[in-house]
């Protein structure tokens, strides 16, 4: 990892469970990031995955719009 790099792409097609502790990481990286000027995506969720974040207010605090389904879908609108 580089240390000055502010932000970062997750692309998830390999994530197939999150719990809380997992997304609130998930959710203090995002807020870690945006206050360095940058932020944190992700792209091909699962649908069980982003089902969780939505149920537990996640998806807020990591914004809607940093969530994509594809990473050139991501990589089009930030970069």
């Amino acid at each position: 990892m580089h240390p000055d790099q502010r932000h970062i792409l997750i692309v998830a097609n390999g994530i197939n469970f999150i719990d809380a502790a997992g997304a609130e990481a998930l959710v203090a990286e995002a807020k870690r990031r945006r206050a360095q000027g940058g932020g944190l995506y992700l792209c091909q969720l699962k649908e069980q995955v982003h089902e969780f974040l939505v149920r537990g207010n996640f998806i807020e605090e990591l914004g809607a719009g940093n969530i994509f389904a594809s990473k050139y879908d991501a990589m089009a609108t930030h970069f």
